[in-house]
């Protein structure tokens, strides 16, 4: 139980924001940070030379961050143990948004960083630009973390980890194949920016940033409203 107690609030902690984002940073053991990031590197030669592939291990990077704490908290059986902190649910659910928007910024980075980084020497043959290199690549991959970080985490607020992790790939699949019925196999990182570059081509770069930064913002703002409302009446 001293162990359980440490996982969900490290000794010395100040109850808010700001100390459930070290209790997380706490949980997250330098080990396991490792093997993450040996785990990404280790699949560049495989998935780098294909766009959509490399595209989907930077969204699998920003997950793997994302998703690692609530992971843990669920597996020590420390998860139940959040409602009986010294801060109100409406609080924990913001300290979860911030680190997942702080995990897709960082895998954002990561991604765009390793893709110049490694492109030379892995795919030495390719003669178009990365996506990792364009305006509408790295604004897709931000926009595409986004949406799915604002669809996630209600249902992780309303049904746990486990649950909410199946509904969501559900839906998710559901969607795919849904997408992929009329016109065959679907791309969405390449499908995402090629509207955005037809966007940027019609409006001008600034109008899309804005226009993708407000509509983000909005996205997340009823996101975390609606977990809020569920978080607030599920019985822990």
């Amino acid at each position: 139980m001293a162990i359980q107690a440490e996982i969900a609030l490290p000794k010395g902690a100040i109850p808010g924001v700001w100390g459930l984002l070290r209790k997380d940073l706490a949980v997250f053991i330098p080990r396991d940070r490792f093997l993450i990031a040996l785990i990404y590197l280790l699949a560049h030669p495989m998935v780098l030379p294909t766009e959509e592939a490399f595209f989907w291990l930077g969204m699998s990077l920003a997950g793997a961050l994302a998703l690692y704490v609530p992971i843990m908290e669920w597996h020590q059986e420390t998860d139940r143990m959040l409602s009986s902190l010294p801060v109100r649910r409406a609080t924990l659910v913001f300290s979860r948004y911030l680190s997942s928007v702080f995990a897709c910024v960082f895998a954002g980075v990561a991604w765009v960083s390793t893709g110049r980084l490694l492109a030379p020497v892995l795919d030495a043959g390719r003669t178009t630009p990365g996506m990792w290199t364009t305006f509408e690549g790295i604004l897709t991959f931000f926009l595409i973390a986004g949406l799915l970080v604002a669809l996630f985490l209600p249902l992780y607020f309303r049904f746990g980890i486990g649950q909410g992790a199946t509904v969501f790939l559900g839906m998710s699949f559901g969607v795919y194949a849904m997408a992929s019925l009329p016109s065959g196999l679907v791309m969405p990182g390449a499908d995402v920016q090629a509207r955005s570059s037809a966007m940027t081509a019609s409006v001008g770069p600034g109008w899309v940033l804005f226009l993708i930064l407000a509509g983000m913002g909005a996205a997340l703002a009823v996101s975390a409203r609606l977990s809020v409302g569920w978080f607030e009446r599920r019985d822990l």
